[in-house]
Protein backbone atom coordinates (compact mmCIF):
# COMPACT_ATOMS: atom_id res chain seq x y z
CA UNK A 1 0.00 0.00 0.00
CA UNK A 2 3.15 2.30 0.61
CA UNK A 3 4.04 2.09 -2.60
CA UNK A 4 0.43 3.32 -4.13
CA UNK A 5 0.82 6.50 -1.62
CA UNK A 6 3.62 7.00 -3.36
CA UNK A 7 2.58 6.48 -6.62
CA UNK A 8 -0.44 8.96 -5.91
CA UNK A 9 2.35 11.73 -4.18
CA UNK A 10 4.61 11.82 -7.50
CA UNK A 11 0.99 11.88 -9.43
CA UNK A 12 0.10 14.84 -7.52
CA UNK A 13 3.90 16.57 -7.59
CA UNK A 14 3.38 16.51 -11.40
CA UNK A 15 -0.12 17.36 -11.93
CA UNK A 16 0.55 20.44 -9.74
CA UNK A 17 3.47 21.43 -12.11
CA UNK A 18 0.87 20.50 -14.68
CA UNK A 19 -1.37 23.58 -13.40
CA UNK A 20 1.52 25.89 -13.10
CA UNK A 21 2.99 25.69 -16.63
CA UNK A 22 -1.19 25.69 -18.05
CA UNK A 23 -3.97 26.75 -16.33
CA UNK A 24 -4.77 29.74 -14.87
CA UNK A 25 -6.13 30.55 -11.05
CA UNK A 26 -9.91 30.15 -11.74
CA UNK A 27 -9.46 26.71 -14.07
CA UNK A 28 -7.78 25.28 -10.70
CA UNK A 29 -10.30 26.21 -8.46
CA UNK A 30 -13.32 25.73 -10.84
CA UNK A 31 -11.57 22.12 -11.61
CA UNK A 32 -10.99 21.14 -7.83
CA UNK A 33 -14.16 22.33 -6.84
CA UNK A 34 -16.05 20.57 -9.58
CA UNK A 35 -14.47 17.23 -8.89
CA UNK A 36 -15.38 17.67 -5.15
CA UNK A 37 -12.89 19.06 -3.31
CA UNK A 38 -14.01 22.50 -0.66
CA UNK A 39 -13.24 25.89 -2.26
CA UNK A 40 -10.35 26.91 -0.15
CA UNK A 41 -10.45 30.89 -1.16
CA UNK A 42 -10.62 31.37 2.59
CA UNK A 43 -7.22 30.20 3.17
CA UNK A 44 -5.32 31.67 1.05
CA UNK A 45 -3.49 34.93 0.71
CA UNK A 46 -4.44 37.82 -1.22
CA UNK A 47 -2.29 37.06 -4.33
CA UNK A 48 -1.73 33.45 -4.14
CA UNK A 49 0.35 31.84 -7.13
CA UNK A 50 -1.50 28.70 -9.32
CA UNK A 51 1.34 26.55 -7.12
CA UNK A 52 0.18 27.93 -4.12
CA UNK A 53 -3.51 27.35 -4.66
CA UNK A 54 -3.10 23.74 -5.82
CA UNK A 55 -0.79 23.11 -2.56
CA UNK A 56 -3.90 24.42 -0.45
CA UNK A 57 -6.24 22.04 -1.82
CA UNK A 58 -3.73 19.22 -1.46
CA UNK A 59 -3.44 20.08 2.24
CA UNK A 60 -7.09 20.62 2.70
CA UNK A 61 -7.78 17.13 2.56
CA UNK A 62 -6.90 13.27 3.98
CA UNK A 63 -4.35 11.58 0.97
CA UNK A 64 -5.29 8.44 3.15
CA UNK A 65 -8.80 7.88 1.82
CA UNK A 66 -9.99 6.39 -1.16
CA UNK A 67 -12.77 8.65 -1.66
CA UNK A 68 -10.36 11.55 -1.97
CA UNK A 69 -8.24 9.51 -4.43
CA UNK A 70 -11.23 8.87 -6.12
CA UNK A 71 -12.06 12.78 -6.61
CA UNK A 72 -8.31 13.63 -7.52
CA UNK A 73 -9.04 11.44 -10.95
CA UNK A 74 -12.10 13.52 -11.09
CA UNK A 75 -9.80 16.71 -11.49
CA UNK A 76 -7.71 14.74 -13.55
CA UNK A 77 -10.21 13.82 -15.98
CA UNK A 78 -12.11 16.87 -15.73
CA UNK A 79 -8.75 18.81 -16.65
CA UNK A 80 -8.66 16.43 -19.99
CA UNK A 81 -11.86 17.71 -20.64
CA UNK A 82 -11.30 21.97 -20.92
CA UNK A 83 -11.70 22.66 -24.49
CA UNK A 84 -9.91 25.20 -24.28
CA UNK A 85 -6.73 23.64 -23.30
CA UNK A 86 -4.17 22.82 -26.18
CA UNK A 87 -3.91 19.83 -27.82
CA UNK A 88 -0.01 19.79 -26.80
CA UNK A 89 -1.20 20.83 -22.99
CA UNK A 90 -3.59 17.83 -23.08
CA UNK A 91 -1.16 15.67 -24.64
CA UNK A 92 1.58 16.23 -21.57
CA UNK A 93 -1.31 15.48 -19.16
CA UNK A 94 -1.98 12.45 -20.74
CA UNK A 95 1.82 10.87 -20.87
CA UNK A 96 1.86 11.97 -17.06
CA UNK A 97 -1.59 9.67 -16.61
CA UNK A 98 -0.02 6.90 -18.79
CA UNK A 99 3.68 7.38 -17.14
CA UNK A 100 1.68 6.69 -13.64
CA UNK A 101 0.23 3.51 -14.68
CA UNK A 102 -3.32 5.38 -15.17
CA UNK A 103 -4.90 4.30 -18.51
CA UNK A 104 -7.53 6.92 -20.21
CA UNK A 105 -10.36 5.52 -22.38
CA UNK A 106 -13.00 8.06 -23.96
CA UNK A 107 -11.64 10.36 -21.18
CA UNK A 108 -11.95 8.82 -18.36
CA UNK A 109 -9.31 7.08 -15.92
CA UNK A 110 -9.18 3.32 -16.11
CA UNK A 111 -7.50 2.46 -12.49
CA UNK A 112 -7.92 -0.05 -9.96
CA UNK A 113 -8.28 2.08 -6.64
CA UNK A 114 -4.97 3.71 -5.98
CA UNK A 115 -5.13 3.19 -2.14
CA UNK A 116 -5.88 -0.55 -1.59
CA UNK A 117 -6.51 -3.19 1.11
CA UNK A 118 -5.94 -6.11 -1.28
CA UNK A 119 -3.14 -8.84 -1.36
CA UNK A 120 -0.18 -6.98 -2.17
CA UNK A 121 2.10 -9.88 -1.82
CA UNK A 122 0.33 -12.03 -4.61
CA UNK A 123 0.89 -9.53 -6.52
CA UNK A 124 3.85 -9.23 -6.24
CA UNK A 125 5.42 -13.19 -5.92
CA UNK A 126 2.37 -14.66 -7.79
CA UNK A 127 4.09 -18.04 -8.12
CA UNK A 128 5.01 -17.44 -4.01
CA UNK A 129 7.64 -17.40 -2.50
CA UNK A 130 9.74 -20.06 -1.73
CA UNK A 131 12.36 -20.47 1.24
CA UNK A 132 15.08 -22.94 2.47
CA UNK A 133 18.38 -24.26 2.03
CA UNK A 134 17.55 -26.51 -1.39
CA UNK A 135 17.41 -24.38 -4.85
CA UNK A 136 13.54 -23.95 -5.62
CA UNK A 137 12.63 -25.60 -9.17
CA UNK A 138 10.26 -23.38 -11.21
CA UNK A 139 7.88 -24.14 -13.39
CA UNK A 140 5.79 -22.86 -15.98
CA UNK A 141 2.65 -25.00 -17.00
CA UNK A 142 0.18 -25.15 -19.49
CA UNK A 143 -3.24 -24.82 -17.76
CA UNK A 144 -6.91 -24.75 -19.55
CA UNK A 145 -5.66 -22.62 -22.30
CA UNK A 146 -3.66 -20.83 -19.79
CA UNK A 147 0.20 -20.67 -18.60
CA UNK A 148 0.33 -21.20 -14.46
CA UNK A 149 3.03 -20.28 -12.49
CA UNK A 150 4.35 -22.42 -9.88
CA UNK A 151 7.57 -24.17 -7.98
CA UNK A 152 8.07 -27.96 -7.19
CA UNK A 153 8.31 -28.29 -3.79
CA UNK A 154 10.42 -30.85 -2.42
CA UNK A 155 11.98 -31.90 1.09
CA UNK A 156 13.23 -28.83 3.23
CA UNK A 157 11.84 -26.13 1.10
CA UNK A 158 8.43 -24.16 2.15
CA UNK A 159 6.69 -21.66 -0.10
CA UNK A 160 4.99 -18.32 0.95
CA UNK A 161 1.53 -18.00 -0.24
CA UNK A 162 -1.72 -15.89 -0.06
CA UNK A 163 -2.20 -12.75 2.17
CA UNK A 164 1.43 -12.46 4.31
CA UNK A 165 1.07 -8.79 4.80
CA UNK A 166 1.19 -6.61 6.54
CA UNK A 167 2.05 -9.26 9.52
CA UNK A 168 5.04 -10.88 7.83
CA UNK A 169 7.40 -11.51 10.58
CA UNK A 170 9.94 -14.19 11.38
CA UNK A 171 7.91 -15.74 13.96
CA UNK A 172 5.04 -16.40 11.30
CA UNK A 173 7.68 -17.37 9.07
CA UNK A 174 9.20 -20.20 11.62
CA UNK A 175 5.02 -21.60 12.10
Amino acid sequence: MEALIDQLNILKLEYREFCVNYLTLKMISDIFTSAGFTSVDKDLSSNPTRRQLVETYYKSVNWQSQEIAQKFMKVIEYTLQLYYLTDESKNELRSLCLKNNLLLKDGKIIQQDLIVDKDLFSYQFPAGLPFGIPKPNFAITAEKGSQKLKYDLQDGLGLLTGKIYPNFSFKSLES
